[in-house]
């Protein structure tokens, strides 16, 4: 309004000043219609247009009409736009005008915006992918003409095995032909329910030279879901596994077992020499496989796939990528998923080969590393998540690798990691509805824009507004797709077919189709397809594709939850998580998220169990009445199902609780927490078992996850496993603490009381490099219940004698408090041994300078007060008990118990019988100790000293130590010296040593 300026009115709202844009809007436009003509007496005037070279908004059209025209300008921000675009926006505005003056009843939601030459681009120039590739033929047939012309090229590897062509298509045919004499023909549906074996290739194989359609199923589904699926497919067979069918039979399907290699005892009479099964009638149009994803409704819905177009798709991905018979791609998959078509069939119709990975290393990205760089692997295909996994695992990259990442979205920080580590890198887009891939790019540098590129052979892209009108370049809309690649529909599911798979009226062939993916996206103006997510709520995580809805379906069927949203939220980590929100109708007790998860985890993949579930009083809503996802609040931990909080204890308890804490992006975890209702999942899964092998130095393994996921169990399974790895029959004492690469090897002794060797030490091992290997010392084994000897000189030459095989290497010994005595003796029979370690290190360790030995009584006291220094009873649970400490052990031991029982805490899991061996074990000790007459050592020590302690044992070390005493003070008393912030200068000094060796040996190498 030219009566009030447009300073004025910033003037009057004073609205928040922002740098980067306009104050109160940014896009204006203008409207001139002069309603009069300015007069001077002698004068004609016009008025003309006046020019300026900077704009005041983001984008601003002024139009003015006179009486013969309306003409105008568009004014932009050159920051923001271009002149290409601004032209492509002045072209649209005049197709509209001219479309409105034609027919001005037209509703302006039906207003095509295009011209001839951009309807061109859009059908034509973007869409060129014709091909001519050969037709009729089926999947099996490409597989087939490699076997009978190369029968002896390597066709799979599966650890140590291998297959050729000819190996594969004769076990495939005796597999073939038993169910073609059984009654299995052209589209009957056969369930595959199988580990990742060869028999998973025979099987697949087979089931398509029947000339059926295999449905493939995933061992690690519910049994719910399976079920389910195998009721709604009906198949005429389900092939499988022993263990992996036996829980079907009640389904009534006839059930085939295959070994690991796709043999059968049924099969057996059928030889392998049979020629080629041949089928009349099939064709093309013939299912080969029926793939379930998730359905809105709440139950999985399965997509048919016909030959033809798997077969066009295997041939434009052939071309596209540049994959040839020399080339070699790693299968890490599960057939459940569509992408497995690619891994599985691509190397078989081009006379390449199968690296096929079992189920534990398609999760381990260490071990997808090295099967990358030790089994020839040229191709590999993951899903971001899985790229990340291997990322992680120190994979540094393969010159000779083509690496395709599809399933999610692509981010720029994993593309630019990607497209350095590898020779090629491809982005690939498509849904299972279309035949795995539909669209894709190859990003050549870290400058390149992130796409998922354009359509790949005999296939059509749209994208279109809801009226179904074409989207111009630049322009978001939904993403259509179209061509040979498309699916026959969902199985017994017309109507949800017919609204997905709609006509093509762009098409000028007949009867072709478009699948509405649900997907937004927009062209760009090079005829590539930028992603811009989903207008629904099905969501794609981890690689899965997700319909939100089933998960809501499943968690309402609880007759406690009355509503309930699902919705896919990034935590502090930065990790995508499923989160469900319910309003309750009734009581879920003390602990909602286990029982929701419970329920949940009975019918749906691990995948799709939420994370965490808020329950809300009510849901927030918009001034309109709908539900407004955006006020949801975020998931904190009692969202999570947490058990009550015990704090973690020991030093593998306290190192496992950081890792979870880092990982899951949780502020406390405690002993009794699960890992998976804290939401772990299986890719938080592989990470942990990662950080827990590389933090520890154990080799944790998936399968001990999955046994032991509360933290003190996994605790428990590490101390129980370096035990085992490091104890025998002839070293029973020995413990890994953490297993490193360094070439020098640290000891550590237990201290006085004999056992509590993790918790001594764990501050000061955290405080060394990671690659430190550190060994312990306990003199409790409560495995055979073995008591020390009765004189620190046996006990030494005992504990030399188990560690023959570290003392033959660069080591270090360490001995705090009375194990400083076992210490020093050690390294005197060492040194008379000709093995003395790099360096001993006594921590605060004395000798008793009393003249008698302590009584039963005072024996007893100290052990009191050595189960509350290692936290077995805490003060509240230990404090004076003085009749039993002055009755018998008996008592002594019945009042232990009893205040670890009442204590209400699960502290200690320990027997009356254990706990009598460890005082046995103490009480050994403490007179082995006393009896110890300390010699003179002609060799190096380091000694450590409390600065809080009124004993200084420098003096008498000094008069036994004849070669050189090095005394260091360290911060805190006898216990605390070894706590976090004081260990540095002992670390420091170990890492010395460790220095001095390196720096010797490299010295020594030179000559």
């Amino acid at each position: 309004n030219q009566d009030v300026p447009f300073e004025r009115i910033v003037e009057v709202l004073q609205p928040v000043r922002d740098l980067s844009r306009q104050a109160i809007f940014q896009v204006m436009f203008g409207l001139y219609s002069p309603d009069h003509q300015l007069q001077m007496t002698g004068l004609e005037l016009e008025g003309r247009e006046g020019r300026t070279h900077s704009a005041k908004i983001d984008l601003n059209l002024e139009l003015t009409e006179t009486a013969n025209e309306v003409s105008g300008h568009i004014e932009y921000l050159t920051g923001l736009w271009d002149e290409e675009t601004m032209l492509r926006f002045s072209s649209h505005l005049l197709n509209v005008l001219r479309d409105v003056a034609v027919d001005s009843t037209r509703r302006l939601s039906g207003v095509d915006m295009l011209g001839e030459q951009q309807r061109y681009q859009l059908l034509t120039s973007f869409n060129a992918t014709r091909a001519g590739y050969p037709t009729g033929y089926l999947l099996h047939h490409l597989f087939e003409r490699n076997a009978q012309e190369n029968p002896q090229r390597l066709a799979l590897v599966f650890r140590q095995q291998s297959y050729t062509y000819g190996e594969l298509n004769r076990r495939a045919n005796r597999l073939a032909n038993h169910l073609i004499h059984s009654g299995i023909g052209p589209d009957d549906r056969v369930a595959l329910l199988l580990e990742r074996t060869p028999a998973m290739l025979v099987a697949l194989l087979g089931v398509l030279k029947a000339g059926a359609a295999y449905v493939p199923l995933d061992t690690g589904y519910p049994e719910e879901r399976v079920e389910y699926m195998l009721r709604h497919c009906q198949p005429k067979l389900l092939l499988g596994g022993e263990d992996d069918v036996a829980p079907y039979g009640s389904t009534g399907i006839p059930c085939l077992v295959l070994d690991d290699e796709g043999h059968s005892p049924l099969v057996s009479g059928v030889s392998d020499c049979d020629p080629e099964p041949v089928l009349v009638g099939l064709t093309p149009e013939n299912l080969a496989y029926i793939i379930y994803t998730s359905g809105s409704t709440g139950r999985p819905k399965g997509v048919m796939l016909p030959h033809g177009a798997v077969i066009n798709f295997l041939y434009a991905m052939r071309d596209r990528l540049g994959f040839t018979a020399n080339d070699g791609m790693l299968a890490v998959t599960t057939p459940s998923f569509d992408i497995a078509v690619l891994e599985l069939y691509l190397p078989l119709i081009t006379g390449g080969r199968i690296v096929l990975t079992s189920r534990k290393e398609m999760r381990d990205g260490a071990a997808l590393a090295r099967l990358v760089a030790h089994r020839d692997v040229t191709f590999m295909q993951a899903t971001p998540s899985t790229w990340r996994m291997m990322l992680e695992a120190g994979w540094q990259g393969s010159p000779q690798l083509t690496a395709l990442c599809g399933g999610e979205a692509l981010d720029r920080a994993l593309c630019n990691r990607l497209v350095c580590a590898t020779r090629r890198f491809w982005n690939m887009y498509g849904p299972t509805e279309t035949t795995v891939w539909s669209t894709c790019q190859r990003i050549e540098d870290v400058d390149t824009p992130i796409s998922i590129g354009t359509p790949v052979a005999e296939t059509t892209v749209r994208i279109l507004n809801g009226q179904g009108l074409l989207q111009p370049v630049g322009v978001a809309g939904e993403l259509y797709i179209g061509g040979a690649g498309l699916a026959r529909g969902y199985l017994w599911q017309p109507e949800l077919t017919a609204e997905r798979f709609i006509p093509d009226r762009y098409s000028e062939e007949p009867g072709m189709r478009l699948y509405r993916t649900g997907d937004l996206a927009r062209w760009r103006r090079d005829g590539t397809i930028e992603y811009l997510g989903r207008n629904d709520h099905q969501v794609k995580l981890r690689g899965f594709r997700i319909e939100l809805g089933e998960i809501e379906a499943c968690l309402q069927a609880h007759p406690a939850v009355r509503e309930c949203i699902v919705m896919v939220r990034e935590d502090r980590t930065g990790e995508k998580r499923l989160v469900a929100y319910i309003v309750a109708n009734a009581d879920l007790g003390t602990s909602p998220v286990a029982v929701l998860r419970a329920h949940a985890s009975q019918t749906l993949p691990e995948f799709m169990v939420p994370t965490a579930i808020v329950t809300l009083p009510a849901f927030p809503l918009t001034p309109n009445g709908k539900v407004d996802r955006n006020a949801m609040p975020e998931p904190d931990l009692t969202s999570l199902a947490t058990r009550e909080y015990a704090a973690p204890k020991g030093h593998v308890e306290m190192a496992l609780a950081e890792i979870w804490q880092q990982l899951l992006g949780v502020s406390r975890v405690g002993r009794t927490d699960h890992f998976f209702e804290l939401g772990g999942h299986s890719l938080l899964a592989l990470r942990l078992i990662e950080g827990i092998n590389a933090t520890l130095g154990v080799e944790f393994a998936l399968r001990d996850l999955f046994a032991n996921p509360v933290l003190s169990q996994m605790a428990k399974q590490l101390t129980a496993q370096d035990k085992k790895d490091v104890a025998t029959s002839d070293r029973p004492n020995l413990v890994h603490l953490r297993r490193g690469r360094s070439p020098v090897k640290l000891v550590c002794i237990h201290p006085g009381g004999g056992g509590g060797i993790g918790e001594a030490y764990a501050p000061l091992i955290g405080a060394l490099s990671k690659e430190m290997d550190v060994t312990g010392i306990s003199a409790v084994d409560l495995d055979t219940l073995t008591r020390p000897e009765a004189s620190v000189p046996e006990i030494a030459a005992n504990y030399l004698h188990q560690l023959s095989d570290i003392i033959q290497t660069p080591w270090i010994l360490v001995g705090w408090s009375a194990g400083g005595l076992i210490a020093y003796e050690m390294t005197r029979l060492a040194m008379k041994n000709g093995c003395i370690p790099l360096g001993t290190l006594l921590i605060d360790s004395y000798p008793h300078t009393r003249d008698t030995m302590p009584d039963e009584r005072e024996v007893r006291v100290e052990f009191y007060e050595f189960l509350q220094r290692i936290g077995w009873l805490t003060p509240q649970t230990g404090g004076g008990n003085n009749d039993a400490l002055s009755s018998t052990e008996s008592a002594l031991f019945e009042a232990i118990l009893g205040r670890m029982q009442s204590s209400g805490e699960e502290r200690v899991n320990i027997t009356r019988n254990e706990l009598e061996y460890i005082y046995q074990v103490f009480s050994t000790l403490q007179e082995a100790y006393y009896k110890y007459q300390i010699p003179d050592y002609d060799g190096n020590i380091d000694l450590f000293i409390a600065r809080d302690s009124d004993t200084d044992p420098g003096e008498f070390w000094a008069n036994r130590v004849r070669a050189g005493l090095t005394i260091t003070p360290v911060n805190g008393t006898h216990y605390s010296m070894l706590f976090q912030e004081n260990v540095t200068p002992i670390a420091l000094r170990i890492q010395q040593l460790c220095v001095n060796y390196d720096a010797l040996t490299q010295f020594d190498e030179s000559f």
